[in-house]
């Protein structure tokens, strides 16, 4: 397919059209934007059930995304299932790419698979551009004092909040829409071609409930009671704004937004997780009974043992 010179947004942990960094960046820019998303071989070949939920979840999701591109902005969404590197290559071989725009990824394939595409771009003369959006603050931004980053959780948040100040988080309206690419809609890949089957499952609402956060602290530790969001399957792959729901829960309950805060924290990039990791695959061997459900109350037990089989 010939093509003018583009630039590519990467959707990866940020399946949403709303407040998405990379994708405003993206759109705000010269270029003509192609949508892209990459089932990936090297993520998905370890996966031994045909019926797996985050399987079904991202497939649905964007599926959704490149439904509302081609309905609502004249566009569509290049998808792939294969590993990232061949997957390059071939984008590169058939369209003018001149740009890239992602979200930066934090854990250690993901950063191993960006940076070996930054180069590969880089020998190409191919810019890659990368935001934050799955986090509010990254690693190198709350430090102490002398530049040397927390290890322990409460210094670091109330430090994370000072940082924060009392003003609004900054949005990026990517949902009004711009500069994408017109196309006609593009295919896309059955959950069967890729080795999986669908099935029915209830997946959590991505609503957020601003009634149930108020309420949070007095809630979340009964069991009778749905005391908790259900937000963490939105939250880990993007289909929420961590920033809207961050902003809001400052504002009505600070328990909650402690957690948002936890997160940072301990995303798979930080000092507390590069310095404890060894440690708690450690202890986790440990107390594999406990993870089974085995040797806890039996309230605590109920609840590990259906975490396997819930989302969130």
């Amino acid at each position: 397919m010939s093509s003018p010179d583009l630039a590519v947004f990467w959707f990866r942990r940020d399946l949403r059209l709303e407040d998405n960094h990379a994708l405003f960046q993206a759109l705000e820019g010269d270029l003509p934007v192609l949508p892209l998303f990459i089932f990936d071989r090297h993520i998905l070949d370890r996966l031994e059930d045909e019926k797996d939920a985050r399987v079904l979840f991202i497939w649905q999701e964007v599926k959704a995304l490149k439904r509302r591109l081609e309905k609502e902005h004249g566009s569509s969404m290049l998808i792939y299932h294969g590993k990232p590197e061949e997957v390059w290559r071939d984008i590169i071989a058939k369209y003018s790419v001149k740009a890239v725009y992602v979200n930066r990824d934090y854990d250690p394939y993901g950063r191993e698979r960006d940076k070996s595409l930054y180069l590969r771009l880089k020998e190409r003369g191919i810019a890659m551009r990368g935001y934050k959006d799955q986090v509010l603050f990254e690693k190198d931004e709350i430090l102490k004092d002398d530049g040397s980053p927390y290890v322990v959780y409460t210094p670091y948040m109330k430090k994370y909040k000072s940082a924060m100040g009392k003003g609004e988080l900054p949005t990026y309206p990517s949902e009004k829409g711009g500069n994408y690419w017109q196309l006609e809609p593009l295919a896309m890949p059955e959950l069967e071609e890729m080795g999986f089957r669908q099935f029915d499952f209830q997946f959590p609402d991505r609503e957020i409930n601003e009634a149930l956060i108020r309420t949070y602290d007095q809630t979340r530790d009964i069991p009778a009671k749905k005391g908790t969001t259900r937000l963490s399957l939105h939250l880990r792959f993007g289909t929420i704004s961590l920033r809207r729901l961050a902003t809001m829960a400052r504002k009505v309950n600070q328990k909650f937004f402690n957690e948002l805060i936890w997160r940072d924290f301990y995303q798979p990039s930080s000092t507390i997780t590069l310095l404890h990791g060894s440690f708690l695959s450690a202890r986790y061997d440990g107390i594999a009974g406990n993870m089974r459900g085995k040797t806890m109350p039996n309230t605590t037990n109920a609840g590990v043992k259906a975490r396997p089989a819930t989302p969130w």
